[in-house]
């Protein structure tokens, strides 16, 4: 081989060198898929609601455990080859190697769901099922999970006084300081704290129950109950408010119940502990508070076996209400929290879209 050909040799392995110093000191060693995304993630969810603490303890049943935090390991292969011509001589140089990086994540609640989400429906233990469908649930064991969709999930008429003073804005903008005059300004100061006191009575993180009514075939005595806590429920009023549109449900069913042939005595369920917390708050629910946030609360007529509506009490319930309006919120409590034939208690574990 001439000088030339060793010359152009060493210029060849000199470049694939080069070429190995770009590929892996100059760029991210992060792999990627097709798709540009190192693995393959769900779309970004909005949440009405998820319950963390349920997620964290299926999760550790499934796994045996929750991590504070996981390691990811992606590997980067990088090919390198050069060659040149010199005389009758092919002179070149190739190269492979392999990167090992990690990193250091923390699970969020949302990562957390998803993650949960994805192990039930490899299992098939998530079937879909219709809330307009009683047989869907009659088909299932209690303790099952459950993936279904609606656009009926409407804040409780019982809730709204709570949820108005708890959610930042809204207090103000109902008890708003119209005016300059000092006993203006004092009367909502006082308007403000009765607001706030009965906010107080109820608790930081009442129990509060969705409830579902099949639209077909309408029989107002099949319902489905969604239990679930305040602090859990999201702050974001367009996605509760009229219903908020199409939402995903994943939850777990506890308690299913079949019409019966023969009238009952009495209701197939009563979600108890959610009618101990909002009854005795609700008699006594500040008169301007309540006529601001449950202006629209239209009584029904009460399904078989319903609970009489509380009334109320002349002494507490102030002078200038309509007096159909807190028997009309209280009304709604009972029917609210009540199977009165068949249907099924949902745990959530998330809502969202």
């Amino acid at each position: 081989m001439s000088k030339w050909a060793w010359f152009a040799a060493g210029v060849v392995v000199a470049f694939a060198a080069g070429i190995l110093v770009h590929h892996f000191h100059l760029r991210s060693p992060i792999a990627t898929d097709a798709n540009g995304s190192a693995e393959s993630h769900p779309r970004p969810a909005e949440f009405l609601y998820l319950d963390t603490q349920r997620v964290a303890a299926y999760l550790a049943q499934l796994d045996g455990g929750i991590a504070k935090s996981e390691r990811l390991t992606e590997t980067l292969t990088r090919n390198a080859e050069a060659k040149v011509s010199a005389g009758e001589f092919q002179v070149g140089a190739s190269a492979q190697r392999q990167n090992f990086v990690e990193r250091e994540v923390t699970p969020t609640a949302a990562a957390s769901y998803f993650r949960l989400f994805s192990e039930l429906n490899q299992n098939d233990d998530l079937p879909e099922v219709s809330v307009d469908q009683l047989n869907d649930f009659m088909q299932l064991d209690e303790g099952s999970f459950v993936r279904f969709s609606s656009r009926d999930l409407r804040t409780p008429i019982y809730a709204n006084s709570y949820l108005v003073v708890r959610q930042a804005g809204t207090l103000a903008a109902l008890f708003p300081a119209i005016g300059t005059g000092e006993s203006r300004r004092a009367l909502v100061r006082s308007e403000r704290e009765d607001a706030r006191n009965y906010a107080h009575q109820v608790g930081p993180n009442p129990r509060i129950v969705f409830a579902l009514t099949p639209k077909d075939p309408g029989d107002e005595s099949i319902k489905f109950l969604l239990p679930m806590h305040y602090r859990q429920i999201t702050d974001e009023r367009s996605l509760i408010k009229d219903g908020g549109g199409r939402f995903t449900v994943v939850g777990k069913v506890v308690r299913v119940f079949g019409k019966s042939d023969e009238e009952r005595r009495h209701s197939a369920y009563i979600d108890s502990p959610t009618r101990e917390t909002w009854t005795k708050p609700l008699e006594r629910v500040p008169v301007p508070l309540l006529s601001r946030s449950s202006r629209r609360c239209e009584p029904t007529a009460p399904a078989v076996g319903a609970g009489k509506a509380v009334q109320s009490d002349p002494a507490t319930s102030g002078g200038d209400e309509d007096p159909t309006l807190r028997s009309c919120v209280e009304s709604r409590l009972n029917e609210q929290t009540e199977i009165p034939d068949g249907g099924a208690v949902i745990l959530p574990v998330a809502i969202y879209k």
